[in-house]
């Protein structure tokens, strides 16, 4: 059977198709992980709704305390933008993700509804205390980027919605990632960390922490950021330092006593890199 494909040029109107296709279709802009899918005949959709030429998804602006991520905006895109230049994690985390090809075409939306264990982008965006947005022909909802990913392959993304907007808070400048993998360039990492920090007076008065790569999907890791929050910056990166956060639920795999070995120095580094960008170290 052939796949019926669309290529809309509003929202509204990518909208209304997926409310009459539901779970039988899939959305794609740069497809550079779910053509894989469909090629592996893992994934055989009906219908095929591509929103790269709906413009107002490419755009990156600022409303009132967000920098706001269209859902076609591709890292190349993103690179560019002086918006997203503010926050350096996100940078650093679009600038390794796959080849130039990739960032090319690939986006921070499908990086997060695919799913996946150790997605940079979605990693770093989670580290930022992200939300997303998600619209269908219905109506508009915002859902906290920590509670969007429900498993491997598994989103809390409807059918018949779209996400249209990746919303940073402003708030979340001081930020880092950083990753260890067995390649600098188009491998995938073992371990990945996103975090950002806000500090009033020296003291850490909010943290935001991701983990990629150690779990089934990336994950927020609450107990290093109660560890953190109301302590003066040195004193917070001392209490986590060769800690290993309990949110990271090793599988067994070769490579599990590498991630517990090296995870808790990857999240020191990440956190003091992000202290010194908010002048707290």
């Amino acid at each position: 059977m052939a796949t019926a494909f669309y290529l809309p040029k509003t929202v509204k109107e990518a909208c209304a198709l997926l409310g009459e296709w539901g779970e039988r279709v899939v959305i794609t802009n740069g497809g550079t992980d779910i053509v894989i899918e469909i090629g592996k005949g893992r994934l055989v959709p009906e219908a095929n709704v591509c929103i790269r030429n709906i413009e107002e998804l490419h755009a990156i602006r600022q409303e009132g305390e967000f920098l706001s991520i269209g859902g076609a905006a591709t890292f190349d895109e993103m690179l560019a933008s002086p918006l997203v230049k503010a926050f350096p994690g996100m940078i650093e985390a679009a600038g390794v993700i796959g080849s130039p090809a990739i960032r090319a075409m690939g986006t921070l939306a499908g990086n997060i509804c695919t799913a996946a264990p150790a997605p940079d982008g979605c990693t770093m965006a989670m580290g930022l205390d992200a939300r997303v947005v998600l619209r269908s022909a219905a109506g508009e909802r915002t859902v906290p980027l920590s509670e969007m990913l429900l498993g491997r392959g598994k989103t809390a993304r409807r059918g018949d919605e779209l996400l249209t907007q990746i919303l940073l808070p402003l708030s979340k400048t001081a930020c880092a990632y950083q990753r260890l993998a067995r390649r600098q360039a188009q491998d995938i990492a073992k371990v990945m960390v996103g975090a950002s920090l806000e500090t009033c007076g020296g003291v850490i008065t909010a943290a935001a922490v991701a983990l990629g790569a150690v779990n089934a999907v990336p994950c927020r890791a609450p107990s290093v950021e109660e560890m953190l929050v109301g302590k003066p910056a040195a004193e917070g990166l001392e209490a986590v330092r060769d800690f290993f956060p309990p949110e990271a639920k090793l599988r067994p795999s070769p490579f599990r006593e590498y991630k517990q070995q090296v995870l808790p120095t990857l999240l020191f580094r990440t956190l003091e890199q992000a202290a010194e960008r908010g002048g707290g170290r």
